[in-house]
């Protein structure tokens, strides 16, 4: 066996677990409950860390941890640069260790990059309606960065509270067990629990934490650690050495034979460790790679173990949560949109063929497929991005792929708001209007945000609504629980068995819909769209491609027009205008931001022309209408 430090990964034991404390929203006492399992823990005999995910160590959770000896760690947010590693931590507890971190309840970079890591998280929240109703959707979130279900858990915080629910009804409204419940305790008694000095009624209160801390225990205890990163502690992985086509795929296919037939379905971090034995045994029989340094013999299997497993040469690409798109443009040419700019990497294929395989690959399993018959193919990764391919003799310099990638954690308008995408007048305006049911289009250029505000606005639903989301290809995410996703369906090889936007809007209306949104206007189902917003689903929302709001209109009356039938342009106008709402415009800065430019809001029409009135954030109450042109 080769002695590199991937193979030591698999067979070394893991030095130390990884404890997240969560919070569907904020006060709900994930710092104290974070400290106290920090503090038990240490007070057992265990190597423990603390660590602060977002801002300074000089906070909650130092002054909570003040009078012991535990370490503490802030992780701050990517962009910032010069973050310290998690694995610093993790290192230093050694075997049997435990890392405890509060990761608080914003949804960040940061935050996904901590669960990456997590062994397993508690989801902390308190026994009220909003505090059960973000107790669930923030472990919805949770699972949503790729954890396993039975990784995660809740803990309900403070049972007895003054105007909580009692524990049957807490029961009763959520989805899963509770893996810890703690009582409510008086507000000057938590700080003598988490300095570890009795206290009037503290002793109920340790004894649940002493039941949550043994329950965590147990549930480690069955759970396979996750795959670390090589050496991270210390270095950075080994940058991909690139292999002469030959020889690399000489390699693989040995790999190949060697694995067989092998379930992927299994759990990932053994399926991993496996097929990284497996790549090191193959590597050390292959005379050609004996002569690299090790640190190139590393990066072999690391290669290798991607191609199998994953994406190849992209999966660096793909695990930057900070790459929205990734953009292949031949074998030598990489490039990727950062921040809204778009630049070269360093990453190649070897071959065409490469990229060939790589696209079959994927959509393999779809039933899809790409050849000099069919060269374009559009598809959607298992992560939800999506995937278009061109191949020769369509693309003249090589095969082209384009992967749009979608963020793990949907953005909410908070986030939007911070992010300078619209002001905080329009989005109160905004949830206004998608309380109150009103119709909503957004509109803007390709990559412009539409989606992501679409999203965003989602959120202001209510949780009581059946929400049927339908798309070309699944993009939106969600929040609510009742919620029916339709995926458009392309014809098959023969070219059979398409299902289009138009044929889902008809079905959906038979489906008790409250709300419709459509992920994208683009054809003939502008009318069916129109005719439901018109007929009880208020509160429907959709996307149009379009240079403004203006625009957008236009776009919708041709559209609707496709639909082969006979109306008048006036009528087509009277019910654009009795349905839509809001016209929201979004666009793509010079700098890569985007920004909402226009919001109109449409109040009939006036000698077959749009009554429109420009919204600045704040309502005018009695201000007259525009009256503007299609």
């Amino acid at each position: 066996m080769v002695e590199s430090s991937v193979v030591r990964m698999v067979e070394d034991r893991e030095p130390g677990r990884v404890v997240v404390v969560w919070g569907g929203k904020g006060g709900v006492g994930c710092t104290l409950v974070a400290a106290g399992l920090a503090r038990l823990w240490h007070r057992q005999g265990r190597a423990v860390a603390a660590v602060q995910a977002g801002g300074s160590v000089c906070g909650a959770l130092e002054l909570l941890l003040a009078r012991t000896e535990v370490p503490l760690l802030a992780l701050e947010e990517p962009s910032r640069g010069g973050a310290p590693s998690l694995e610093q931590s993790v290192a230093a507890v050694g075997p049997q260790g435990r890392v405890v971190v509060d990761c608080g309840s914003r949804e960040s970079p940061l935050m996904q990059r901590v669960m990456s890591r997590a062994d397993v998280v508690a989801v902390v929240g308190t026994p009220d309606l909003l505090g059960l109703r973000s107790l669930t959707r923030g472990r919805r979130r949770v699972l949503a960065q790729g954890l396993e279900e039975r990784r995660s858990g809740y803990v309900l915080n403070r049972l007895g509270m003054p105007g909580g629910l009692g524990l049957e009804e807490v029961q009763a409204l959520l989805t899963s067990e509770c893996w810890g419940i703690l009582p409510d305790v008086p507000e000057e008694v938590v700080s003598l629990i988490a300095e570890g000095v009795a206290g009037p009624g503290s002793g109920s209160w340790s004894a649940a934490l002493e039941a949550l801390a043994t329950r965590i225990e147990q549930l480690l205890s069955t759970l396979p650690p996750l795959p670390r990163p090589v050496n991270a502690s210390r270095t950075p992985p080994p940058a991909p050495v690139p292999l002469p086509c030959q020889a690399k795929q000489a390699i693989l296919q040995k790999l190949v034979r060697r694995l067989g037939e092998f379930d992927r379905s299994g759990d990932p971090a053994v399926l991993r460790r496996r097929v990284t034995e497996e790549a090191a045994a193959v590597v050390e029989e292959t005379v050609e790679t004996r002569r690299l340094p090790r640190r190139d013999v590393d990066a072999i299997i690391l290669q290798l173990v991607d191609e199998v497993l994953g994406l190849g040469a992209l999966e660096d690409l793909i695990r930057d949560p900070e790459v929205t798109e990734i953009m292949i443009n031949g074998p030598a040419h990489v490039y990727v949109e950062k921040g809204g700019r778009i630049q070269q990497v360093p990453c190649h294929f070897a071959s065409p063929e490469d990229i060939i395989r790589l696209v079959d690959r994927i959509i393999g399993p779809l039933g899809r497929r790409i050849d000099e018959s069919s060269p374009m193919v559009d598809a959607r990764l298992p992560d939800g991005s999506r995937l278009n391919a061109v191949i020769p003799p369509l693309a003249l310099d090589g095969p082209l792929v384009t992967i749009r990638r979608f963020g793990v954690a949907a953005m909410t308008m908070d986030d939007l708001v911070a992010a300078g995408t619209l002001a905080p007048g329009l989005a109160r305006q905004l949830k206004q209007a998608v309380v109150a049911k009103k119709n909503i289009l957004l509109s803007g250029g390709t990559g412009t945000g539409k989606t992501t505000l679409l999203n965003a606005l989602s959120g202001f639903i209510p949780s009581t609504e059946r929400i049927i989301t339908i798309e070309d290809a699944a993009e939106l995410r969600l929040q609510q629980q009742h919620v029916v996703r339709l995926e458009a369906r392309p014809p098959n090889v023969e070219g059979l068995g398409a299902v289009t936007i138009r044929d889902l809007v008809r079905n959906a209306l038979r489906m008790r819909p409250d709300r419709i949104i459509v992920g994208e206007v683009r054809g003939a189902e502008a009318l069916d769209m129109l005719q439901a917003m018109n007929t009880g689903h208020s509160g429907s929302m959709a996307t149009i491609h379009a240079n403004s709001a203006a625009d957008a209109l236009s776009r919708l009356e041709t559209m609707t027009l496709m639909a082969n039938v006979a109306l008048p342009l006036k009528v087509v106008r009277d019910q654009i205008a009795a349905a839509v709402d809001f016209v929201v415009h979004l666009e793509r800065q010079p700098d890569g931001s985007r920004r909402v430019t226009e919001v109109v809001r449409l109040s009939g029409t006036s000698a077959g022309r749009y009554q429109t009135r420009r919204c600045s954030g704040e309502e005018e109450e009695g201000a007259e209408p525009e009256v503007a042109e299609a």
